[in-house]
């Protein structure tokens, strides 16, 4: 489904008594490109304002037990999507107070009556998610698994205000949960694939023949990038939990060069099949050059199926004011410029990515502002950075090439009339023009803490501004598992995703203030649920 286009919303507002001078007034920001969303499945998910969620992001995620919450969203905006979270390759251990389950099967429906449903070692042991005990690894080719999932999720579907499931744990590959020869049915990864294009070919149709969306989390999906073009035949589009970053620790985990270029193209090939790609930049909420990057590496590529977010936990929202710049429709393609530099041109605008390890320095051939430029007709753009820029120019030329520069390092100085694209948590971490501000790096939080023994996720296991972290926050790289805490868990966060009409939502929530309220605190005691977790989807 396509972001409608301005004429479209205008007609909507209009029956609702909205005016669009006042929509005319607050602008457009890449009206047609892409969107924004919401993933909060975490134990402690909050919403400060409901209709502002509601309004300015095209899908939510949310737990199965959170239907009163989807409807409250839905309420505030009729054409919101929400996506309900079940797991598609484990049976969770555990249920919430009203017998719902994160996992389309859970543990319990399967330990005695079905042990044919578990995967098992070579020894003839069923294989948990590695440190996740109470996640249960399924044989998703199995064809009664397959059906049950199947059924379970349609009448889940069917019992509430929902637009679709996420299908978490849609995996390319099984090693980030335990080796693929621990699996004795399926000990490699061919083998594993086979299995899940089989699982998606069953659900996805049935699933989308019932009105409802069918959204995978593909897991690596950059590591087998035309394995997860083929799957998505099957269903409605897909999720990668890892785009342009895969750690929430400031200026770590950024592609490589290539790693990004394989992350546009899957973008670009998803929108040619008319399917929806969700991306998710694992970023600290204070990291504007991670979630600067991550949005601009979309802009480039984006064609009205993708929407786009940035977290390192799914319990709050994070939004960033570079969602709403004013850049108008796409001019051009993204093409890449002599330094490796990439831009794409905009009706009202430019954005550009830098994804190799080189500063460049590029000759806007126009006046420019945003991303903490104004007025700027040149840009210093250190490795891993991004600008979002309003304003109408000439051709853009790289004029010279520096030597190396971190990706974590602070934003510095800028010249008068021309900005500092670096930087990392704290300020923008894009130095403005004339004296630029300073970022400053943030370390990794404090680890939280692990599953209750024997059933779901316990409290705070997503505490911490980095995605993976030990008890004192350090985190280390792993080869074969993302990050690492020093002798911890692993731990780089899933996700599921939508499309959104963000800015436009934005705009439609400041147009329609009586619709802003702040939902009521809670009353009573509130049991624990069981929470999608972090865990590592590889990268």
């Amino acid at each position: 489904m396509r972001i409608p286009k301005l004429r479209v919303l205008a007609g909507i507002l209009a029956l609702a008594g909205v005016s669009i001078l006042t929509l005319a007034l607050t602008g457009i920001a890449a009206a047609d490109v892409a969107g924004q969303f919401r993933v909060a499945i975490g134990n402690e998910a909050s919403f400060a304002n409901s209709a502002v969620t509601a309004q300015r992001n095209s899908y939510v995620i949310l737990q199965a037990w959170e239907a009163g919450r989807a409807a409250e969203l839905k309420a505030a905006n009729p054409n919101l999507e929400v996506l309900v979270y079940q797991n598609l390759s484990a049976m969770a251990q555990g249920t919430s107070a009203t017998g719902l389950s994160s996992s389309g099967v859970n543990y319990a429906e399967a330990n005695t009556a079905h042990p044919e449903w578990f995967l098992q070692n070579p020894a003839g042991g069923r294989i948990s998610e590695g440190d996740y005990s109470w996640l249960w690894m399924a044989d998703i080719g199995n064809a009664g698994y397959q059906q049950q999932w199947t059924s379970n999720v349609l009448k889940l579907l069917a019992s509430g205000p929902w637009d679709g499931v996420m299908m978490d744990d849609t995996n390319t590959t099984a090693k980030y949960h335990t080796e693929p020869s621990n699996i004795a049915k399926y000990p490699t990864d061919a083998a594993y694939q086979a299995a899940v294009r089989s699982m998606l070919a069953y659900a996805g149709p049935r699933i989308q023949a019932a009105g409802k969306l069918a959204i995978p989390n593909i897991g690596s999906w950059s590591e087998y990038p035309e394995v997860a073009k083929e799957w998505l035949q099957y269903v409605s589009g897909g999720i990668d939990e890892m785009f342009a970053k895969w750690s929430a620790t400031p200026g770590q985990g950024y592609r490589d060069t290539e790693g990004w270029k394989t992350q546009i193209e899957e973008i670009q090939s998803t929108e040619r099949m008319g399917k929806r790609f969700l991306a998710i930049t694992q970023a600290a909420t204070g990291d504007t050059q991670a979630i600067r990057y991550g949005w601009a590496s979309v802009l480039l590529a984006a064609d009205g199926h993708t929407a786009y977010t940035a977290a390192a936990n799914y319990d709050s929202e994070t939004w960033s004011s570079e969602y709403e710049a004013q850049i108008g429709e796409p001019a051009s393609s993204a093409k890449e410029l002599a330094g490796g530099v990439w831009e794409r041109n905009f009706t009202g605008g430019l954005v550009l990515v830098n994804p190799t390890t080189t500063t460049v320095e590029v000759n806007l051939g126009g006046s420019y502002s945003g991303s903490g430029l104004t007025d700027a007709s040149s840009a210093t753009m250190p490795p891993n950075t991004a600008l979002i820029l309003s304003g109408v120019g000439g051709e853009k030329k790289i004029s010279a090439e520096t030597g190396p520069a971190s990706t974590s390092e602070a934003g510095g100085s800028g010249a008068s009339g021309t900005v500092t694209a670096g930087g990392s948590a704290g300020s923008t971490g894009a130095g403005s023009t004339g004296a630029g501000s300073t970022g400053s790096g943030s370390t990794g939080g404090a680890g939280g803490s692990g599953p209750t023994e024997g059933g779901p996720q316990g409290p705070g296991s997503w505490s911490g501004s980095a995605v993976s972290s030990n008890a004192s926050g350090s985190a280390t790289k792993t080869s074969d598992a993302g990050v690492r805490g020093s002798g911890g868990a692993r731990s780089a966060i899933h996700t599921r995703v939508g499309p959104a009409h963000h800015r436009r939502a934005a705009r439609t929530a400041r147009a329609r203030a009586s619709l802003r309220r702040t939902r009521a605190a809670r009353t009573g005691a509130r049991k624990r649920r069981p929470s999608h977790r972090a865990r590592s989807h590889g990268r």
